[in-house]
């Protein structure tokens, strides 16, 4: 896993890879069903720790193109791609 950053963190529960979680629940990390939740941690990663910064298996929902951006879903423990919610993105100045 060069070139990754992570983090072990204390789950509220098991999570599989490719899990994206966010800060909060009964421990330190947990899963979301917000759209664009900024409480955002990161992706589980094959050896449970939760990956910060680069490339991992993640969860995703919905159409993914190369470098779009991605989110927290109304899926719990999925991302999104924000590129197809192009007024979401001009709001925030993404």
């Amino acid at each position: 896993m060069l070139g990754i950053l992570s983090e072990n963190y204390v789950a509220d529960n098991e999570y599989a890879a490719g899990t994206v979680v966010v800060f909060g629940g009964t421990a330190e990390i947990t899963v979301t069903n917000q759209f664009a939740d900024t409480r955002v941690a990161g992706v589980i990663a094959e050896d449970l720790s939760t990956v910060l910064k680069g490339r991992v298996m993640c969860n995703v929902i919905g159409p993914v193109a190369k470098g779009d951006l991605l989110a927290t879903s109304d899926v719990e423990g999925y991302a999104k791609s924000l590129n197809q919610y192009q007024d979401w993105v001009v709001t925030f100045n993404i």
